[in-house]
């Protein structure tokens, strides 16, 4: 890896490729005490933190502890092979802010897939993307998404689930937290017993 060339941030836009899922690779519910590892994984993908390490450390710490009590909408599912967490994926509840600029009274999103370069076309992000919606089957009947103008490889991938893209770009925060322009997308969900 070039040192003076920043990392990829999101997967390179392969058409023709499709991942075949590692069967070494195991997926489960992150809890607090992954937040290095998954510190580890978004360091690698998007760079070093802008705030001191330790602080981010806690701050992912703890919202990984709200999660599991259920004071935060939200789910967060790691990747692992060989014990190594190399991958991450989050959904939460569509904030208020987003609930009027989207015109929906509710919803889930999908929050991110994020693997490390080297485990990147195995399925990880697919059967990430597939976890997700599942357990949001049975929580809503909308699920939306976001991407940066130019990542057409997550494009690719959750088109492919049936999102479909909204008319208009809107601003939301990116991996890094700073507000971009962001493509939107909806997925209508069957929901059981509905």
């Amino acid at each position: 890896m070039n040192p003076n060339k920043p990392p990829t941030t999101h997967a390179l836009y392969a058409p023709e490729a499709h991942g075949v899922l590692d069967p070494q690779v195991q997926f489960r519910v992150a809890e607090s005490p992954d937040a290095l590892a998954i510190s580890g994984v978004e360091t690698a993908v998007y760079g070093p933190y802008s705030e001191p390490l330790l602080e981010t450390l806690d701050l992912i710490s703890s919202e990984l502890s709200g999660i599991a009590s259920g004071e935060i909408p939200r789910k967060t599912w790691v990747a692992e092979a060989a014990g190594k967490i190399v991958g991450f994926a989050k959904c939460r509840l569509v904030p208020p802010h987003d609930q009027e600029v989207l015109n929906v009274s509710d919803g889930w999103m999908l929050s991110g897939v994020t693997v490390e370069q080297k485990w990147r076309r195995r399925g990880i992000g697919r059967q990430m993307v597939q976890l997700r919606l599942d357990w949001l089957a049975e929580r809503t009947s909308t699920v939306f998404y976001s991407t940066g103008l130019s990542n057409h490889a997550s494009v690719r991938l959750h088109t492919g689930f049936g999102f479909v893209e909204l008319d208009t770009p809107m601003m939301a925060p990116s991996p890094s937290g700073k507000p971009t322009l962001q493509r939107w997308f909806r997925l209508a969900l069957n929901r059981p017993g509905a």
